[in-house]
C-alpha cells in the first residue's frame, strides 16, 4: 500500500504527514523521527510511504542504516518494527541538499483513520 505526503528534516529530527486511501478507509499518518546524527535541512512535498497494512502504522520503527539516506536529490528511509513489519519513505527533495547523509535512528508513526 502507498500513502502520499511530505517530510521535513532538520538537524536530528524528521517530521512528516502522509495521507492514505485504502478501499473505503482514509487515514492520516503522522511520522516523527529521532535521528542518531544531524542531517542537512530539507523539505520534500512529493514523497511516498510504502507499507503492508494501515493497521501497522502505529508505534516505533527502527531505521535500517544500511539503506537509508537523505540528500542530495532524494530521500530513502527504510524501517522495521519489533513485529517485523516494514515501511519505507522515498521520493525527491525539492531544494537539493549539499550532500548525501546516512540516516539512522527511530521513527514514530501515529495513524488516525478518517472514515
Amino acid at each position: 500500500m502507498t500513502a502520499h505526503g511530505s517530510l521535513k528534516g532538520r538537524g536530528g529530527k524528521l517530521d512528516g504527514l502522509f495521507h492514505s486511501e485504502e478501499e473505503d478507509i482514509g487515514a492520516q499518518i503522522k511520522v516523527l523521527g529521532s535521528l542518531s546524527q544531524s542531517i542537512d535541512d530539507f523539505f520534500a512535498t512529493d514523497l511516498e510511504l510504502h507499507y503492508e497494512n494501515v493497521d501497522d502504522l502505529n508505534g516505533s520503527y527502527t531505521i535500517d542504516s544500511a539503506s537509508s539516506y537523505a540528500g542530495p536529490n532524494d530521500v530513502h528511509i527504510a524501517a522495521k518494527n519489533n513485529g517485523g513489519k516494514t515501511v519505507s519513505i522515498l521520493g525527491p527533495i525539492g531544494a537539493h541538499t549539499p550532500s548525501k547523509k546516512a540516516v539512522t535512528g527511530t521513527l514514530r508513526l501515529d495513524t488516525v483513520v478518517e472514515y
